[in-house]
């Protein structure tokens, strides 16, 4: 996302003002201003991600269910089986900080409760982009990508729904931006997105994420 700039001028300060102002600290104000001059810089900078979430299987939730779990989380290809582990804690971390279910765990032996939908699925594309021309070019050029298709089903293995997400990275603040997110918070921020859909889900809600005025 772009800097955020924020200003606060007295009534009193003359109109024809030229007012400058850098990231990370308040400028100096034109020569002949009176001290009655307020002049506040609020700076806001984050790495732009984006979030893609595709329905294929939709059903409205025949009952309440006290329990998630997370289940098998497969990534083709050896390069990036290391982020597999990301992926669940993130999603892992949305799950239990919703109130949407009494309890959150990772697939274990034994029979899930009656009252458990079990997540799984495979993590398809992992790509890390161009980190030169993020910083560069910006505008989505190079960005880094992950996503996968995943799946929600009851304890008997019924499915409820299936949907694809997608995660990507564009750079730092302003065009292109340093490098502020590893594909290990990437791929963090993806099992994020797919918790939100499950949480939507559970709630008889669509499962993408509402849109932003």
């Amino acid at each position: 996302m772009f800097g955020i700039l924020t200003f606060i001028r007295n009534a009193s300060a003359p109109q024809n003002l030229t007012r400058r102002v850098q990231f990370g600290r308040q400028a100096k104000p034109h020569g002949g201003l009176t001290k009655s001059l307020a002049l506040a810089a609020i700076v806001v900078v984050t790495g732009c991600t984006t979030s893609t979430i595709t329905p294929d299987l939709v059903t409205k939730p025949p009952q309440t269910y006290g329990t998630v779990v997370v289940g098998d989380i497969t990534l083709k290809g050896e390069l990036w089986q290391n982020l597999v582990p990301h992926f669940k804690d993130g999603m892992l971390k949305t799950l239990k900080e919703s109130d949407a279910f009494a309890n959150a765990v990772v697939l274990s032996e034994g029979t899930p409760p009656s009252d458990a939908i079990i997540v799984s699925g495979e993590i398809t594309n992992v790509d890390e982009g161009n980190a030169a021309a993020r910083a560069i070019i910006g505008f989505g050029a190079g960005r880094a990508r992950a996503g996968g298709s995943f799946n929600i089903s009851d304890s008997e293995g019924v499915a409820l729904a299936r949907f694809g997400a997608r995660q990507a990275y564009s750079g730092g603040a302003g065009i292109g931006g340093f490098n502020l997110l590893s594909m290990e918070q990437l791929l963090s921020k993806l099992g994020e997105a797919t918790a939100g859909s499950v949480i939507r889900w559970s709630k008889g809600e669509p499962l993408e994420p509402p849109r932003e005025e």
